[in-house]
C-alpha cells in the first residue's frame, strides 16, 4: 500500500511529490546560485512546522541569524518565534543527533563535513554524507531534505551514486515571462525533477512566485 505522505503546505513541493513526502524518504533540491533555494526551503520547513511536524534547518552555509532574518522577511514568524530552530551545525554527526526533529533540512550537502582528512565538498565527503542522511532517514522514519549546488550543466553537484540513495531531485529554476506591457517578469520560479523522483508522477511541474 502507499505510504501516508506528510504534506509541508507548499502546494508546488507537495504537488511535485505526490501529495508531499512520506516518512523515511530524501529529497534533494538543486539549483543555481540566486536562485531562491533557501528561501524556498525556508517556506517548505515553515509549512511543515505549521503543521506539527519538529523541523530542524542546519545550515552550515549560512549563519542562523541569516536564515532567521531571510525568514522574517519572507514574514514566516507569525508567532512568537520561528517555528524552525536553526543550527550552525557542520559535522554530519552533529546534524544526526538533532533527535527531536521529524523534518531535517540541511543547506548545503556540499558545506557538510564527515571526515576532517578529506576535502570539504570533495565527492567521497557528499557521497558519504549523503548516504549517512540517508540511512538516518529510513532508521529513524525522518524526512530529509538536502539543499545541493549545481554543476555547470545545470546538474545537482553530486556523485552518480549519490542519486540512486535519495527518492527525488528536484530543480529550482527561473521562469522568465514578461507581462501585458511588455516587461519582464523576474519573480516566477519553476519546480520540477528530471528523472529521479520515486516519490510522484514522472513530468510534473509546478510553478511558484517568489517574493
Amino acid at each position: 500500500s502507499p505510504l501516508p505522505r506528510v504534506p509541508s503546505g507548499v502546494h508546488a513541493f507537495d504537488a511535485v511529490l505526490g501529495g508531499g513526502p512520506p516518512r523515511g524518504s530524501v529529497v534533494v533540491l538543486a539549483g543555481e546560485p540566486g536562485v531562491g533555494k533557501t528561501a524556498f526551503l525556508l517556506q517548505v520547513a515553515a509549512g511543515f512546522a505549521e503543521a506539527g511536524e519538529r523541523v530542524h534547518y542546519a545550515s552550515p552555509e549560512q549563519h542562523p541569524e541569516e536564515v532567521v532574518f531571510m525568514a522574517r522577511r519572507l514574514g514566516l514568524t507569525p508567532h512568537a518565534g520561528l517555528p524552525v530552530t536553526v543550527g550552525l551545525e557542520r559535522d554530519a554527526e552533529e546534524i544526526a543527533r538533532v533527535a527531536t526533529a521529524s523534518v531535517l533540512v540541511v543547506d548545503s550537502i556540499q558545506t557538510v563535513r564527515v571526515d576532517p582528512r578529506r576535502s570539504l565538498g570533495s565527492p567521497t565527503e557528499m557521497r558519504e554524507a549523503v548516504r549517512r542522511f540517508v540511512d538516518l532517514a529510513r532508521e529513524e522514519e525522518k524526512i530529509v531534505l538536502l539543499l545541493s549546488h549545481v554543476n555547470k550543466d545545470g546538474r545537482a553537484r553530486l556523485p552518480m551514486d549519490s542519486f540512486h540513495g535519495v527518492d527525488a531531485v528536484l530543480y529550482l529554476s527561473r521562469h522568465p515571462t514578461w507581462d501585458d506591457s511588455g516587461d519582464r517578469t523576474p519573480n516566477l520560479r519553476e519546480l520540477l525533477d528530471e528523472g529521479k523522483n520515486r516519490l510522484g508522477a514522472p513530468g510534473v511541474t509546478a510553478f511558484l512566485e517568489m517574493t
